[in-house]
């Protein structure tokens, strides 16, 4: 008799969960077994000096928690020499049937980086042409897996084509060595809310210690704390960091947000020992 053990048990209830009924979600990419699932073809452009498809290789994941505990995962080998360029990916063919986008409008994707860089997913081959989107958060902490939600809202039909870019800096900084990225859980969902989120490992304590407001600013914003801040971060929402503060000093402090354009950002807070949360930001 073939023994069942408890990895095969919790592998199967995940692909049963994320494929049937309630869910409606289809999963491309687990990694669980080794293998890059429905991705059987998985390459790379756009990265460099001796670039190959061994960029993208499976691992055993070297965080193991907060939202994604799985053994294995995809490692990429993001390259930063002259010759690479912002838009470096990996792509891959699905092997059929592919994934459609009729109803289930969102893509999401785990991942971990030790850079805040802005996080891009693109769909190619489809009856609506192809399309290219910006997470609808930023990766906001380094060095934790987060569940980077990508929204197609016109997108209909099949598509055969997946393309991630794991690290869509532009300008890249180039000459800065090779930089490691891990990915994994990659799913076609109905649903926009991340797995999760980086919310969910966000420093209830640092929140209680820190008043923002307005959270509709139209010229200045309060940042008021009872505890030493590393840094303040404005991201757009297309995951690009749009400001920075470094040690910010107890009491009151302000933000000119008058060269901001109107829309929504997130505000990322974090503290000198590591705790952080993000809060939203509409600009009026």
């Amino acid at each position: 008799m073939k023994k069942i053990t408890l990895k095969i048990v919790l592998f199967s209830v995940f692909v049963f969960t994320k494929t049937t009924g309630y869910c409606q979600n289809v999963v491309l990419m687990t990694c669980e077994d080794g293998t890059f699932n429905k991705l059987s073809s998985m390459g790379v452009f756009g990265n460099g000096n001796g670039e190959s498809a061994a960029d993208v290789t499976i691992v055993n994941n070297p965080n193991a928690t907060g939202v994604n505990t799985s053994a294995k995962v995809a490692r990429y080998v993001r390259r930063t020499d002259a010759s690479a360029t912002p838009f470096a990916a990996a792509f891959s063919g699905i092997t059929d049937p592919d994934p459609s986008f009729t109803v289930n409008k969102y893509v999401h994707v785990k991942v971990l980086k030790t850079k805040l860089s802005p996080v891009k997913f693109k769909i190619e081959g489809g009856p609506g042409g192809d399309f290219e989107v910006a997470s609808t958060l930023p990766y906001a902490t380094a060095g934790v897996w987060q569940d980077m939600v990508f929204h197609f809202p016109t997108a209909t039909g099949v598509y055969p084509t997946v393309i991630f870019f794991p690290d869509f800096e532009d300008p890249l900084t180039l000459n800065t060595g090779n930089i490691i990225i891990h990915f994994d859980e990659i799913y076609v969902s109905n649903s926009p809310t991340p797995d999760n989120s980086s919310l969910a490992v966000n420093s209830n304590f640092l929140k209680s210690k820190v008043s923002i407001y307005p959270t509709q600013v139209t010229t200045v914003l309060n940042i008021v704390t009872e505890e030493n801040l590393a840094s303040i971060s404005i991201f757009n929402i297309q995951g690009a960091k749009i400001y920075e503060s470094k040690n910010l000093k107890l009491g009151s402090n302000q933000i000119n947000t008058l060269a901001l354009s109107n829309g929504l950002y997130i505000i990322n807070i974090l503290s000198q020992n590591g705790e952080n949360f993000n809060q939203k930001l509409l600009k009026i």
